[in-house]
Order: structure tokens, then C-alpha cells, then sequence
């Protein structure tokens, strides 16, 4: 029953059993039955099974991921199957488990297809009596992009599209670097360090959570004990770096039936260097190398819709050229119907509130911006000088422009900063400005004489990000007001609402230093 994918071997269940679920295993006897096993064995399918209250009543769900396999049965053999799986093993199961989650291990490259299989296997199983029901959410991402490595490296390269070739190649000239780590190396622990704060970047630039750091350490250190096994997946950090600056990273598992990209995180800095492409492209190659026949780039939007707020990860993820393809989320096969009532409520509360809250959000969004507006600095120099305003720094920012100085943090604090204090007496760290009000790293001297940036490479994300800032895009009338004091806005490159929103959100991403 094993289908050697990551999800069924004894690695993954025995780690989610640190983190709140509980493994069972189970084998067919000589009759055809499951039963149960102590341990994990060939052929075994891995159950995993979490408990959690719902006020003062216990509840539990059985889970079983990515199985069983379909092979070559027909749809009415595969309902057949679930349902005799759930007969077999709701016995040895706690008490209060109110259903049997499936993500079933069925590809199908069209959404049609798809969508034809669940309706033929839920009206099969309401023909058999099988209390099944599609479940409001997917554990696993049910959409992905799939990437065969049996292919040559030029073959792979041939098949992406040619600007993600490009970008490879430019961020391999601009001497990004890519760095691969494991738990046992001697600097994993400060590498991973490196990339956690990248995590806490991206999660607060695109709004996504993520896992408490631990979680993710324990998975390292998981695999340090099944290194030597290479029946088991191998648990890799890659990090791209360019000079002293750490600019993206990923998290990968390798096994003999797949590579998967499973956790990833970038920077809001040198995001013009391509690093993420030369990332993956690494990756790629290793999974190549260890010998596994796919790279499983783990989840993507279900259609290239360009007003889905992932559609940039979407195009990121497709362009290397994999197959597209689409499972059916989750099904639950109903073991206790009022507490599973109570549950599936509950989770249209919960799926209710988001939706909502998503449109209330969308509502209030800049519509005004969806076709793009257009901005191209013309080197005025007004949102360095005079009226420009304080640029308040970011922990970021300050590690930046120190090492661009060459001086310590302190150090350049003394000589480049002073502190702001807002109306509540809250003091911020800002860069210091002259007395004719011009920011202290303007100079006179560059761009031909007309003067410029003399940091302009590695400066401030408030200055990169000008003038898609909260407050200008809030309205049409607060971009039109700062019209009439920057030249550059309504001119020049039409930046697309996608580009717009992805500088908003490293605007917002920032945080201002307290001091």
C-alpha cells in the first residue's frame, strides 16, 4: 500500500508525531483486510491522526495522505477501496474520530477531468451506501507544476520559458551565489537563521504564516538520523547570497520518488539579481542528480488567472516548464454524522470569516490602479531634498548602509542617523538630513552635475519603493496630489498593478527601528 511518495514514508509520519498527530500503521493480512502493524513496513499505509477540542467535546480526524493508489482501477473499484480501508481500520482508531480524510494520489491535467472524476466517485459512493463528502479544504495543495527530471539538463533548460533561462543565467553573472546546507553541517545553525528572517520577511511582505521555527528545525533535525538510509528523504537548505546579503532560500526533500520544493522565502533587497530562478535551478540539478525521476514544485493557483493574489507565484512556478496538473483536495469519509456536522459548521464559520474579510479587504483596495499606473524617476532630487521628508530605517536598512559604508551598525548610526520622536513620544531611527534640508547620502556632484543618491544601490526600501507607498495609493486623489509634486508619476514605464502591489507590499513589510 506504500506509495513511497513522501507523505506515506515512516520520516514525515514520525515527525508530524512531535507536532500534534499521532501515527497508526496498517498492513493486509492473508484474508485482505487491514490491520494493524507496530511499526512501519513495506506496504504499510501510514495513517496520521489528530485530536482537538471543540469547546468541552474531544474530537478526533484520521488522515491519510497521499492514498491509496488509483493505478489501474476503475472509479467504482477506487471508492470500493477507501471504504473498505475506513471499514478495516476505524476500529483501532480513538473513539471520537468523526471521519477518515483522504488526498487521493490522482493527477489529472485538466481541471474537466477533474472535476468529472468527484462527481462520478460521489455519486458511486452514495450508489454503495458510502457516507462521503467533499471536504471544504485541502490539506495538501491540490494544484501543483510538476517538473520531470529524466530529462537532460539542456532538455530541462530548452523546456522553461526563455526569460526564466535569462534570469538564470543573469543571476549567475552577477555572482549570486547559491549555498546548500544540512543539519549536520557546522554553520547549519546560523545559516538557518539566515533564512528564518527571510521567512519572517516574506510572511509579513504577502501576508502568509508559516510555521513556529522549531517546526521547521525538527524537520532537520529528523533527517540527520536518516542520512545514512537512503530509503529516506534527504531534508536540504538552499540559500542564495550575494556579497554579505542573503536574498532568498528554499527547503527541499529529496527520495527515490520525488524531489518537492516544500517551504521557500525571499527578501525585499537586489530582487533586480533574479536569485530565486538560480535557486530552484540548483535544486533542480541536485534532485537530478540524487536520482529522483520528478521536482514537485508543491502548489500553484488552479488556472493562470491574473486577479488571483498568488497569480505571481503562478507564473514564478510555471515557467520552468513542468506539467500542470490538478488532484481533487480532500474527502471525508463520515464516521460520526452529528459531531462531523458540528465540525463541517465550524469550518464554514472558519472559511466564511476568511472569505469575507478577503472581499471586505478587496473592497477597499486602489481600483484605481488596475490598469497600472505609470512612474519613472527623472532625477529631480524632490523626494531627496528640501520638502523630501525622513526616512525612517529599518533593521535591514541599517545593516545595509553600514556595510555599504564600511562601519558598524553603531558606527554609522553616530555618523548618518538621529532619532524622531511621533506625537506620541515614540523615537524612531532616521537618516540625518542638512540644514537646507537635503538627505545626508544626496550628492551634488553625481549624475552629470545635477546631483543624486550617493547610496542609490543599496538604499532605503522607503526610497526604493517611492511613490507606491500606503497613504499615495490609498486613493486616486492622494496619487493625484502627489502628482503635482513629483514630476516622474503619470510618465514614462507603466508599471503594472502586480509590480505596484509587489512594491506596496515591501513597503509595508518594513519595519521602522525603534529607538
Amino acid at each position: 500500500m506504500s506509495t513511497q511518495r513522501f507523505l506515506q514514508t515512516k520520516f514525515w509520519t514520525e515527525f508530524k508525531a512531535r507536532h500534534s498527530w499521532k501515527p497508526y500503521y496498517f498492513s493486509l493480512d492473508e484474508n485482505k483486510n487491514f490491520c494493524p502493524v507496530e511499526n512501519e513496513c513495506d506496504n504499510a499505509l501510514c495513517v496520521l491522526v489528530r485530536s482537538f477540542s471543540i469547546k468541552i467535546k474531544k474530537i478526533s480526524i484520521a488522515y491519510i495522505p497521499m492514498a491509496p493508489e488509483k493505478n489501474d482501477l476503475q472509479t467504482e473499484e477506487y471508492a470500493l477501496l477507501c471504504n473498505k480501508i475506513s471499514t478495516s481500520i476505524k476500529n483501532y482508531l480513538p473513539e471520537n474520530t468523526i471521519c477518515i480524510r483522504y488526498d487521493f494520489p490522482i493527477d489529472f491535467e485538466e481541471i474537466s477531468e477533474m472535476n468529472n472524476f468527484c462527481k462520478e466517485f460521489i455519486l458511486i459512493a452514495k450508489n454503495n451506501r458510502i457516507n462521503i463528502k467533499k471536504s471544504l479544504t485541502s490539506i495538501q495543495p491540490p494544484d501543483t507544476t510538476v517538473l520531470n527530471l529524466t530529462k537532460t539538463e539542456e532538455e530541462l533548460l530548452a523546456g522553461m520559458k526563455n526569460k526564466w533561462r535569462y534570469n538564470i543565467k543573469l543571476a549567475s553573472k552577477k555572482n549570486v551565489i547559491i549555498e546548500k546546507y544540512n543539519y549536520q553541517d557546522s554553520n547549519f545553525a546560523e545559516r538557518f537563521e539566515d533564512f528564518y528572517k527571510l521567512f519572517e520577511i516574506t510572511s509579513k511582505r504577502d501576508g502568509v504564516s508559516f510555521h513556529d521555527k522549531n517546526y521547521y528545525l525538527d524537520l532537520f533535525a529528523q533527517s540527520k538520523s536518516k542520512m545514512q538510509d537512503c530509503e529516506l528523504p534527504e531534508i536540504s537548505l538552499y540559500l542564495a547570497k550575494h556579497e554579505d546579503d542573503y536574498l532568498a532560500g528554499i527547503i527541499t526533500l529529496f527520495c527515490k520518488k520525488e524531489a518537492v520544493y516544500l517551504y521557500g522565502a525571499s527578501g525585499n533587497i537586489k530582487r533586480n539579481l533574479m536569485a530565486s530562478y538560480l535557486l530552484q535551478w540548483t535544486a533542480i540539478k541536485a534532485a537530478k542528480e540524487y536520482g529522483c525521476p520528478v521536482y514537485d514544485f508543491y502548489g500553484i493557483p488552479p488556472v493562470n488567472d491574473e486577479k488571483h493574489p498568488m497569480h505571481g507565484l503562478y507564473l514564478f512556478k510555471t515557467g520552468f516548464g513542468g506539467r500542470i496538473i490538478h488532484r481533487c483536495g480532500s474527502f471525508d469519509i463520515i464516521l460520526n454524522k452529528n459531531d462531523y456536522t458540528l465540525y463541517s459548521i465550524l469550518e464554514k464559520i472558519r472559511a466564511f470569516y476568511f472569505k469575507k474579510l478577503k472581499k471586505y479587504s478587496d473592497k477597499f483596495m486602489c481600483a484605481f490602479y488596475e490598469n497600472g499606473l505609470k512612474f519613472e524617476c527623472n532625477g529631480c532630487s524632490y523626494c531627496c531634498r528640501f520638502e523630501g521628508g525622513v526616512v525612517l530605517l529599518s533593521n535591514d536598512d541599517l545593516e545595509r548602509l553600514s556595510r555599504y559604508v564600511n562601519l558598524t551598525s553603531e558606527q554609522f548610526k553616530e555618523v548618518y542617523c538621529r532619532i524622531l520622536k511621533d506625537d506620541s513620544g515614540k523615537a524612531f531611527l532616521v537618516l540625518k538630513t542638512l540644514l537646507n534640508g537635503d538627505c545626508i547620502f544626496w550628492n551634488k556632484d553625481l549624475c552629470s552635475g545635477k546631483g543624486g543618491c550617493s547610496c542609490y544601490e543599496v538604499r532605503p526600501i522607503q526610497c526604493s519603493t517611492y511613490p507606491f507607498w500606503t497613504k499615495i495609493l490609498s486613493s486616486e486623489e492622494n496619487w493625484n496630489k502627489e502628482k503635482s509634486k513629483c514630476p516622474g508619476i503619470n510618465k514614462g514605464t507603466l508599471n503594472t498593478k502586480e509590480e505596484i502591489e509587489e512594491q506596496l507590499s515591501f513597503y509595508k513589510a518594513r519595519i521602522p527601528l525603534n529607538e
